[in-house]
């Protein structure tokens, strides 16, 4: 194999298995340090497959039907477009590939003048149409029928990870978007506090997964957008509370939903007079998990590197 960043062709191996105890390389480029698996374009993933839902759930153990996927992740999307809101415009007609159950376009609909998505997972897309009234193509980038120069934004979150051929798959984007266009997508960082600092073992065993192909860091990103044409800037974000991190951090272990690790936990004291030490007790949670999470995004070590650019 050759590096899709650099074309070196030669690989440090850093594991031999992914989640699930799949044997498969995860390599780094020795020139530019680029990670993905090894082969990269023969990582060809289903996600039509139902196995594939009840491996990668947000529900440890449970295999979420579209309505309850939706229903989980719609409650997340207030800060997801909030980091995107400058980018929406009456006027402008979107593009979100990998458009899932429809959450984000659901969101952002009645702020842009036309919201498409593409989605190749046929009950993810079908559940988009019918209950979020949404246009979704369930045809891959290259194939898909759509004019050149026609989209004001492409959003991208947590997918481009899972293309097998980035710089083809850009070639694409850049097709339908138009000239003054933005792309905005969102990918796993690959100096997660939890991988870099806290160096936690059962993490880092879920961490590395087939269904992505790349792993990158904000330098590797930056510069595959630049080879693929495109100009910006890295963004982080995080999501994952210091809660969840802490839980990671004492249990080696996952929490059981997302819905615990994206969330402060809560709690309700009965006892009046005990009232004011619960919101005292309550805001020191947020301002304690803000402070965290500003550390993480200031070091470049938090969960999500988000890329803005336009074309060169």
């Amino acid at each position: 194999m050759k590096c899709v960043l650099c074309n070196n062709s030669t690989f440090k191996i850093i594991r031999k298995k992914i989640r699930h105890e799949i044997p498969i390389k995860v390599v780094k480029c020795k020139k530019c340090a680029l990670i993905s698996l090894e082969n990269p374009s023969k990582n060809i993933i289903d996600y039509s497959e139902p196995d594939y839902r009840g491996k990668y759930t947000s529900v440890l153990g449970k295999t979420l039907s579209p309505k309850e996927f939706f229903d989980l992740e719609i409650q997340f999307q207030p800060a997801r477009v909030n980091r995107v809101n400058k980018l929406l415009q009456k006027k402008h007609k979107v593009l979100e590939i990998g458009s899932s159950t429809g959450h984000f376009l659901y969101s952002i609909k009645d702020k842009v003048d036309e919201a498409i998505g593409i989605e190749l997972d046929h009950k993810y897309a079908n559940f988009s149409r019918k209950h979020c009234n949404l246009k979704i193509l369930e045809e891959p980038i290259k194939d898909v029928k759509l004019p050149d120069n026609y989209f004001d934004v492409i959003f991208m979150f947590q997918v481009f990870e899972h293309i097998q051929d980035p710089l083809d798959f850009l070639k694409h984007c850049k097709r339908i978007l138009k000239p003054h266009g933005k792309i905005y997508l969102e990918v796993p960082n690959v100096d997660d506090a939890l991988l870099r600092i806290f160096n936690i073992p059962a993490f880092i065993e879920r961490y590395y997964r087939a269904p992505h192909t790349y792993y990158y860091s904000t330098n590797t990103l930056n510069k595959l957008l630049t080879k693929a044409g495109f100009k910006g800037k890295t963004l982080m974000s995080q999501d994952y509370t210091i809660f969840n991190h802490m839980h990671w951090i004492t249990t080696n272990s996952p929490q059981s939903s997302q819905e615990y690790a994206y969330n402060i936990p809560d709690f309700t004291v009965t006892e009046k007079k005990f009232k004011e030490i619960e919101k005292m007790i309550k805001e020191f949670f947020i301002s304690t998990n803000n402070k965290y999470m500003k550390i993480l995004e200031k070091n470049k070590i938090s969960e999500n590197i988000c890329y803005l650019g336009k074309l060169k």
